[in-house]
């Protein structure tokens, strides 16, 4: 009987082989998180100097490889359902195959990207010439940012600029989705009509209405502080949320 890490990697490696038999281009960093994300936890929880990450679950390695799962979404987290909801639903893609990257912000491109996905509207008839100098009629983004300016979603930095490479925060989020509603007719139902935060006061006033829609509809929901952050860059996982609820919301 024996441990330590020369008996542990002679397992690791069989199942390193198996998933490259399954695909030849899975990267060393992704079988990590693979590896970490379905070995069963032992001993104290989480990482531990005497079980490290846990013990390796073949089944569940292989299951999450070839059902298209993504190894940096933990299972049973907050947005675990909002992610594959919207990524099997061709509104939001990873990162890579298997590579969602829900930690990282969402950019101004991208989050009208995933509305106009969501909308179901032709979108391609939008490609061409923008209203705003920085998008140019190359760019992956072109035809969504026509979409949301003509139908009034959004208005752009400036007159004549979008920033679409610039992180979105919550308050021009809110104003997106509202604006999104106002055009698709879609009423929410007010669910927390007393709601107040924090920081009210340092919500724009030019988002203060969208901001308080989101929010009584239980769109976008404050931090545990009590605050809203309407500065805060969104990330990933939580534009998948707020679109699923969206979603559920409009009964699309």
């Amino acid at each position: 009987i024996g441990s330590g890490t020369s008996y542990a990697t002679p397992y690791v490696a069989a199942l390193a082989g198996m998933a490259l038999s399954y695909d030849s281009n899975l990267s060393a960093s992704e079988f990590e998180q693979f590896l970490k994300k379905t070995s069963t936890d032992l001993g104290t929880t989480g990482y531990d100097y005497t079980y490290g990450s846990g013990l390796i679950n073949y089944e569940a390695f292989m299951s999450d490889l070839t059902s298209g799962s993504f190894c940096d979404v933990p299972s049973d987290c907050w947005y675990e359902s909002a992610v594959y909801e919207m990524s099997d639903a061709k509104i939001v893609e990873g990162r890579s195959r298997y590579i969602f990257d829900p930690e990282n912000t969402t950019t101004r491109a991208e989050f009208v990207t995933m509305l106009a996905r969501l909308s179901g509207d032709n979108i391609d008839q939008y490609n061409g010439t923008s209203h705003f100098t920085d998008v140019s009629s190359g760019s992956w983004f072109n035809k969504y940012i026509n979409w949301a300016y003509e139908e009034g979603i959004v208005m752009g930095i400036t007159e004549n600029t979008f920033a679409p490479d610039a992180k979105i925060n919550r308050a021009q989020m809110s104003t997106m989705m509202a604006r999104y509603l106002d055009v698709k007719g879609i009423d929410l139902t007010v669910t927390d009509p007393d709601i107040t935060f924090g920081d009210q006061s340092s919500i724009p006033d030019w988002a203060m209405e969208s901001v308080m829609e989101m929010a009584q509809a239980g769109m976008l929901k404050g931090f545990d502080d009590g605050t809203f952050g309407p500065e805060r860059n969104a990330r990933r996982c939580e534009a998948v949320t707020i679109l699923s609820r969206l979603t559920e919301a409009s009964g699309s």
